[in-house]
């Protein structure tokens, strides 16, 4: 990949705590480590969504907070299976092993869903489409009472879960 270089064009946010020209001044530094030079274009939020659904932008940058802690719907959003916001913006074919995992994890539970949802991941990273970042910086503080408290790399803090006593 030596000499490589791309447009990255992403949104001028702020998404708890995460600053996305912060973010993206480190994944370029990251990069140009190995020989790909990213051109950062920072751009409204609005004009962001129109690009990255008409022609698409080689790099951007998206935060994902779903709506529960299930696995289920990153694959949803970044998976390339029929109906994912990703498969439309990467131009690529579906991939029918990802669908197939999905639908059996779906069916599946206990450790059975765990090991078909690491497959599943496996071959999400093996489509190199999706680079994720974990906020490192996130800090969970509760009473000593409070129960239900845990951290999740991929969701926000779930509400149901919480307890007293």
């Amino acid at each position: 990949v030596d000499g490589l270089t791309l447009n990255a064009t992403y949104p001028t946010i702020n998404v708890y705590g995460v600053d996305f020209d912060t973010m993206m001044a480190k994944v370029q530094q990251d990069l140009s480590e190995i020989g790909v030079e990213l051109e950062l274009e920072p751009v409204e939020i609005a004009q962001w969504a129109e690009l990255v659904e008409s022609d698409g932008i080689p790099v951007t940058a998206v935060y994902f907070a779903p709506d529960h802690i299930d696995s289920s719907q990153y694959v949803q959003y970044f998976g390339l299976i029929e109906g994912s916001s990703w498969l439309g913006r990467s131009g690529v074919d579906p991939n029918s092993e990802e669908q197939q995992l999905f639908a059996d994890a779906l069916a599946a539970s206990g450790e059975e869903k765990t090991d078909l949802y690491t497959q599943l991941g496996q071959a999400m990273i093996d489509d190199r489409i999706i680079l994720p970042l974990v906020n490192p910086g996130l800090v969970l503080a509760s009473a000593s009472d409070v129960t239900g408290v845990r951290y999740s790399a991929c969701c926000n803090l779930e509400l149901g879960g919480l307890g007293i006593g």
